[in-house]
């Protein structure tokens, strides 16, 4: 899976049309090579930043003010998925 990959699958469970972070999670623990190619390119994409507010807000219609705002967000998703606790919350559109 390569980051556009990984983009658009982030875009499809997490924009605010379609906000759930608990299906994604579902769907990723049910294919364990889809969850393997998956984490591998979210732990890239979070290791190598470069996240454009304005892209990121036009395309996932949320407002994120800062790359560092999006990558915060993204850990919270990150967490959930590989770890525990609750879904983080949908950032304000």
């Amino acid at each position: 899976m390569d980051l556009t990959d990984w983009r658009e699958t982030i875009m499809c469970y997490c924009a605010a049309d379609s906000f759930e972070p608990e299906e994604l999670k579902a769907r990723l623990q049910d294919d364990q090579d889809w969850n393997d190619e998956f984490r591998y390119a979210f732990e890239a994409a979070l290791a190598n930043g470069g996240f454009n507010p304005a892209e990121w807000t036009r395309d996932l219609n949320f407002q994120f003010r800062s790359e560092q705002e999006i990558a915060k967000w993204l850990r919270g998703i990150f967490n959930f998925v590989y770890f525990s606790g609750s879904a983080p919350n949908a950032p304000s559109q």
